[in-house]
C-alpha cells in the first residue's frame, strides 16, 4: 500500500513538471527571419508579427538566403478572430498558427495579436509537445 502511495506521488510530481515546463523556443539564437509568401497575409498580421519578433529582438528580412529561419503562416483563415465595437472603440484579438523552419527542422508556434483602441500587443509562443489540440 505504501509503494502505491509513493507511485501516485511520483506520477503527480511528473505531471506537474510536464505541465509547468516551458515550451521550447524555436526562435532561440535567431537574429533574422524571412516570411514565406501567403495570399492571406495582411499588413495587420505582419505588424503583429513584427511586434512579437521585436520582443525576441529578431528582425524580418526580405531575402530568404540571409534569414536564420523562415516563418510561414500555416493557419490564416481559421485562426480565431474576435472583434467587438463599444463605447471604448474597437477591441479584438486574433490567433494564428505559424510554422518556423530553422536548419531543416519545423516547429509550430502560435501568434496572438490583441488590439484595444490604439494599443496593439502580440506574442509568438512555442507549443509544448502535448498541445496537439491547437
Amino acid at each position: 500500500m505504501k509503494s502505491l502511495g509513493m507511485l501516485v506521488v511520483v506520477l503527480a510530481i511528473a505531471a506537474v513538471v510536464v505541465v509547468l515546463w516551458p515550451a521550447p523556443d524555436p526562435l532561440k539564437g535567431i537574429e533574422t527571419v524571412a516570411l514565406e509568401e501567403h495570399p492571406g497575409i495582411t499588413s495587420d498580421l505582419i505588424s503583429g508579427l513584427e511586434i512579437a519578433l521585436g520582443d525576441h529582438q529578431i528582425r524580418i528580412v526580405s531575402d530568404l538566403s540571409k534569414a536564420d529561419a523562415v516563418i510561414t503562416f500555416v493557419d490564416v483563415r481559421s485562426g480565431a478572430l474576435n472583434l467587438s465595437i463599444g463605447e471604448g472603440g474597437i477591441r479584438g484579438s486574433a490567433h494564428l498558427v505559424c510554422e518556423v523552419e530553422k536548419n531543416g527542422e519545423r516547429s509550430l508556434m502560435d501568434l496572438y495579436i490583441r488590439f484595444d483602441k490604439e494599443d496593439v500587443t502580440a506574442s509568438l509562443v512555442g507549443r509544448k509537445f502535448y498541445e496537439v489540440w491547437k
